[in-house]
């Protein structure tokens, strides 16, 4: 076999982790304890995840341990964040507690070339780790998950993202401001229920969180379905002429 025709060295630690026999808990947890502790980026990734799929929860240190690797000139070692990305989901399923760790990921930012420009591929990242500080029960979460930590969690589009930014909208002591920044954060989430929640916003909401609402959907003019939902909220609104719920 020519060189350039030879397996990647990564193809083949794959290849093994794809016929690792999940069900020998005692040989998966080496062999993934193992692979955590690769240099490339993939195979580390494809460990997180097995370690996750099998809430292995003795890997979490190897886990911690890799991620904080990744973060040494990340563009290169880690394009994408795809290891970062496994490891911080993994970390949140396999219920980590290390609130230091959620604290600095959603903050983490990382920029790669793309034609024209930069863009930040951490996206995951920080939503994965807003997602575990909110579950890890850290005391101050509220105060950490204000504009950045709340458009993280939307950016995720993970279900639970969006019962979280639900349950915080729920609470009567939420400030406007921080509503303006559920209903943008829930706009980002995409979901045919975050479209819903907000739809139901515009149509009986508070006229200014209503507005809120129509501003945070108008990114999504090409999507002429959503649109023409958003004028039929709008519509029904009018129809009421002046709400009760407007002077809420």
């Amino acid at each position: 076999m020519s060189a350039t025709n030879r397996p990647r060295p990564e193809e083949a630690k794959l290849d093994a982790l794809n016929a690792l026999d999940l069900n020998d808990r005692a040989a998966a947890n080496e062999a993934l304890g193992k692979a955590l502790r690769d240099k490339h980026y993939r195979v580390v990734g494809k460990a997180a995840s097995l370690a996750e799929e099998r809430l292995l929860q003795e890997r979490i240190p190897d886990l911690l341990a890799a991620y904080a690797r990744f973060l040494q000139d990340p563009v290169k070692r880690d394009p994408n964040c795809i290891a970062k990305k496994a490891i911080a989901r993994a970390l949140v399923t396999l219920e980590c507690r290390d609130t230091s760790f959620y604290l600095e990921g959603i903050r983490y930012v990382q920029l790669e070339p793309v034609w024209g420009g930069t863009v930040d591929t951490a996206a995951d990242v920080r939503g994965a780790c807003a997602m575990g500080l909110v579950s890890s029960g850290y005391a101050r979460a509220v105060q950490e998950l204000r504009d950045f930590a709340a458009l993280a969690l939307g950016e995720s589009r993970h279900p639970l993202a969006l019962k979280h930014l639900r349950e915080r909208w729920d609470d009567v002591l939420v400030s406007d401001e921080m509503r303006a920044v559920l209903i943008r954060a829930a706009a980002v989430h995409r979901s045919d229920a975050a479209f819903d929640w907000l739809l139901s916003i515009i149509e009986d909401g508070p006229k200014k969180h209503a507005e809120v609402a129509v501003d945070a959907l108008s990114v999504y003019e090409r999507n002429t379905k959503l649109t023409e939902r958003v004028k039929a909220a709008l519509a029904k609104r009018s129809e009421r002429g002046g709400a009760p719920s407007d002077s809420r």
